[in-house]
């Protein structure tokens, strides 16, 4: 649990330092992983995936992103998170 406080801080710390003076959020873009190396990375479970999605839920509303960039934010916010921990990224998010 401190591990996931300590990761939150740091990342609002990025987006606010990425955001700070923009009015408008740009959209996210998700990075593209070359297959091979993505299929032999382990898939998350979906109890991690749900607490990366509460974290990254909690900094877009933070950071006041909604309507269609919220979706594609979050799923950006999620995948750089399962890249950091070393697993298989996500195509879709329920």
């Amino acid at each position: 649990m401190k591990y996931m406080s300590y990761l939150f801080c740091v990342l609002i710390s990025f987006s606010a330092i990425a955001y700070g003076s923009q009015e408008e959020v740009p959209e996210v873009i998700p990075e593209e992983v070359p297959e091979v190396m993505s299929e032999e990375l382990p898939e998350a479970d979906l109890e991690l995936i749900a607490v990366f999605k509460q974290m990254c839920s909690e900094v877009a509303e933070y950071e006041e992103i909604s309507g269609s960039a919220l979706h594609a934010f979050l799923l950006g916010c999620v995948n750089k998170e399962l890249e950091i921990e070393g697993y298989r990224l996500i195509t879709k998010l329920n």
